[in-house]
């Protein structure tokens, strides 16, 4: 029996079932007490309080229903795999999702820079195109960078979830979904802005494409969640095969030159340095030699 309710249940309307995650063991962490349910629609029980839409569509339309569980049965068998195993199940879907988000809103910046481009060489005035006033050239310059660092941290990511799996990439998708909401507003916004009032208009796809980024702060868990697996993940980075080793600054071997003098000898951490950037750059030249290297498939 579930009683309880659900906010933004996508698709709601038009759904033959819903699939549930709902507490089985209130006794245990939420990871390991939660279970998915197969939900038939129609259940009694399961009552629509209200379909909801995003912030730019009218009201009483869109696609997220509100749902109410109310003393709603459902028998044994419409359990999802084991009982306390939900939550590992949902994040085997999300973690692909996530960068399917990531995925699709790279091609929305390119859509979004392209125009950009475009109305920056078409359009002129005072006898320059726009692409040579004032801050647009380095405005077109920030757009570009921020896709293509973005455009490489998902290649990365989706790279580690090939060779390792989507356990081995948990805090690669949390970083590329903390990272997605922020570049998808700076990149949108100045193609926006450059068009001027065009750029707000219903004739530009630009705001649409800009409360993108809001709403990927709020799916698929919130932007600070995310930052949270980070964190403490980051304290203890793995070994990895392939991977270039982490430098960590550091003191040790520095000789101080006088008792009071507050100067140190940098013979040893120049040499140190030395070692690492020719670790490096013979890292680098193997990978352009031979391509990424490769991790052991599970």
């Amino acid at each position: 029996m579930i009683n309880g309710e659900k906010w933004f249940a996508s698709n709601f309307p038009y759904a033959a079932f819903v699939i549930a995650m709902v507490i089985t063991n209130p006794d245990v962490p939420v990871p390991r007490g939660s279970s998915m349910l197969l939900i038939p629609a129609g259940t009694d029980g399961m009552e629509e309080i209200r379909i909801t839409g995003l912030g730019a569509e009218p009201l009483g339309e869109g696609a997220h229903g509100y749902i109410r569980f109310r003393d709603c049965r459902v028998p044994a068998d419409s359990l999802l795999g084991d009982e306390g195993g939900g939550f590992n199940l949902a994040q085997q879907r999300l973690g692909g999702g996530r960068l399917h988000h990531a995925m699709r809103a790279i091609g929305r910046l390119k859509r979004a820079f392209d125009m950009m481009c475009e109305f920056a060489t078409s359009r002129s005035t005072q006898g320059a195109p726009l692409g040579k006033k004032q801050a647009v050239p380095q405005s077109i310059a920030d757009s570009w960078i921020q896709i293509e660092q973005f455009r490489m941290q998902v290649l990365h990511a989706a790279w580690i979830c090939d060779q390792g799996g989507y356990d081995a990439g948990r805090r690669y998708i949390s970083a590329v979904k903390a990272a997605l909401p922020a570049v998808v507003t700076d990149v949108v916004y100045r193609a926006m802005h450059l068009h001027g009032a065009l750029g707000v208009s219903n004739e530009m796809p630009f705001v649409s494409l800009w409360l993108q980024g809001p709403v990927m702060a709020t799916v698929d868990g919130g932007t600070e969640i995310h930052k949270d697996v980070l964190a403490p993940s980051s304290q203890r980075l793995p070994t990895i095969r392939g991977k270039l080793p982490v430098a960590t600054p550091s003191r040790a071997g520095c000789r101080r030159k006088g008792p009071n003098s507050g100067q140190y000898s940098t013979a040893s951490t120049r040499s140190a340095r030395t070692k690492r950037l020719s670790t490096a750059v013979g890292h680098a030249n193997q990978v352009h030699e031979t391509g990424i290297p490769t991790l052991p498939r599970k």
